[in-house]
């Protein structure tokens, strides 16, 4: 990938954060703070996704070079199954058992763990229809895993309005470069070479 497409994703992905940000905030779709303030946190979270997403790059890297590719496609697979099952099931419980109690309804613990894997599992299969079969799992991985990774701080308020607003903002923009980047990496050939082969 050359620089000016690197600094392309970047900047877009920081301004889409805060685009989204101004929208949810402006709306007040989940809790009512100044539209400023979401701007704000709509371009951190974007940062945020984007340092997650650089940590997918490197995992997936030394993954394909030091693991057989059917051991590293399993591995995916039970990851996503953990984190759903923690997502689903696990953070409830965990709520309850504690000091802390049930905060928060527990119909708001499970939409919060399949939304996102609903949404990363239709995606998943956009993906897996235009770049072929085998971006699936990868694409699921990374639009659910990830995103839970890049969530969990938030995930550990109890309040479900601040909650499932940066989810919204860090899964937007982790939408938005999974499939921004894959059109960044593409090689355009140019026809002058194309006239050299032949």
């Amino acid at each position: 990938m050359h620089l000016n497409k690197l600094v392309f994703l970047l900047t877009s992905t920081v301004f889409l954060g805060s685009v989204i940000g101004a929208i949810v905030g402006g709306a007040s779709l989940f809790v009512r703070v100044p539209w400023y303030t979401t701007v704000i946190e709509g371009g951190l979270l974007a940062t945020n996704s984007l340092m997650g997403f650089w940590a997918y790059l490197m995992l997936d890297y030394t993954a394909v070079l030091t693991l057989p590719r059917r051991v590293w496609r399993w591995s995916q697979a039970l990851i996503i199954a953990l984190v759903l099952y923690d997502m689903v099931y696990w953070r409830q419980h965990y709520a309850g058992v504690t000091h802390l109690g049930l905060q928060n309804h527990p119909i708001s613990y499970i939409m919060q763990g399949l939304v996102p894997f609903v949404v990363a599992l239709a995606l998943a299969f956009v993906k897996g229809w235009m770049d072929g079969k085998s971006s699936f799992l990868p694409t699921l991985f990374y639009l659910y895993v990830i995103t839970v990774l890049d969530w969990l701080l938030v995930l550990r308020l109890h309040s479900n309005g601040i909650i499932d607003q940066m989810g919204l903002i860090i899964l937007l923009c982790n939408v938005y470069i999974i499939f921004i980047y894959g059109m960044l990496v593409k090689r355009s050939v140019h026809p002058s070479i194309v006239a050299l082969e032949s």
